[in-house]
């Protein structure tokens, strides 16, 4: 299979909600249904750094993404070189701002 590139991922993963299968760091196999979509994420509550002003600048690491995992109910991430098939199961979501998860790390 074709897997497409991170910033393909990402794109898929912001409208829908889709199924990847990877190798996890100690040798297991993972299937985990997972988007972006600004919809099915959590309500993000700003904290009193942020509030104050204070935005942290963290490098972005093109090789690992953050995904909500649908089933259980919380972020995980996954190496980009460790896909095995990546699958869009639910199309077409709405969305909020396109451009939310452009820097996702």
């Amino acid at each position: 299979m074709n897997i497409p590139n991170r910033e393909t991922m990402i794109q898929a993963l912001t409208r829908a909600v889709c199924v990847v299968e990877f190798e996890k760091v100690n040798g297991d196999m993972r299937k985990m249904h997972c988007t972006l979509n600004e919809v099915l994420l959590p309500t993000i509550q700003e904290d009193k750094m942020q509030a104050g002003g204070f935005t942290p600048k963290k490098q972005v690491n093109e090789k690992i993404l953050a995904v909500w995992d649908i089933n259980a109910d919380g972020w995980r991430s996954f190496r980009v070189d460790s896909i095995k098939n990546f699958e869009v199961t639910k199309a077409d979501l709405p969305v909020i701002n396109e451009n939310a998860h452009t820097t996702v790390d």
